[in-house]
């Protein structure tokens, strides 16, 4: 069996992990339930435990394998004493263990970790379809323009919707549909 080094994490730096498993280990110890997770590190592969109140908002928010998320452990003084808590940052949504998650928003943080669509080998088509889209929106604003203008928005759109992990060929609008049928 392989031996990870146990991520700590450090007061009040933010981390950026990725989730190697869909489920942590889990199991009871002297001082309760433990949740050992498996997750990449600045490209290291390390083994993350968590207290239950981390582990209750990793499975809100449906922390699976390939997720990436930004981990910091906080402090706060209370009455003379030092409360520890995390935060999990997804985007700009940031979550702490300390307050109770609105189901909406652990609903909109899973989708945005939701996995890209498997990638398509049909880069062709959608570049061909970025060149249309392109074209169609020079034509509608009216004023002159060239084939430099045209590829170069046409690459932008490419460039962004496979950022954004679009990696299918771009549906045709109904008046597209209509035309070619």
């Amino acid at each position: 069996m392989r031996t990870r080094p146990k991520l700590i994490l450090e007061l009040d730096k933010p981390t950026a992990v990725k989730f190697l498993y869909d489920q942590p280990r889990a199991g009871e110890g002297p001082y309760g339930p433990w949740y050992a997770y498996t997750v990449e590190s600045g490209g290291t592969e390390y083994i993350f435990f968590t207290a239950p109140q981390l582990h209750h908002l990793l499975q809100q928010l449906g922390v699976q394998k390939g997720t990436q998320v930004t981990l910091t452990r906080r402090a706060v003084e209370q009455t003379g004493k030092t409360d520890f808590y995390h935060t999990v940052t997804i985007g700009e949504r940031t979550f702490s263990t300390k307050e109770e998650v609105p189901l909406e928003a652990a609903q909109a943080a899973r989708a945005e970790m939701a996995p890209p669509p498997e990638l398509s080998p049909d880069f062709f088509g959608l570049m061909g379809q970025c060149l249309q889209e392109s074209l169609n929106a020079w034509k509608r604003l009216g004023i002159e323009f060239n084939s430099d203008n045209v590829q170069g928005i046409a690459s932008t759109l490419f460039i962004q919707l496979c950022n954004r992990g679009f990696r299918r060929p771009v549906e045709l609008g109904q008046e597209e549909a209509e035309q070619k049928g």
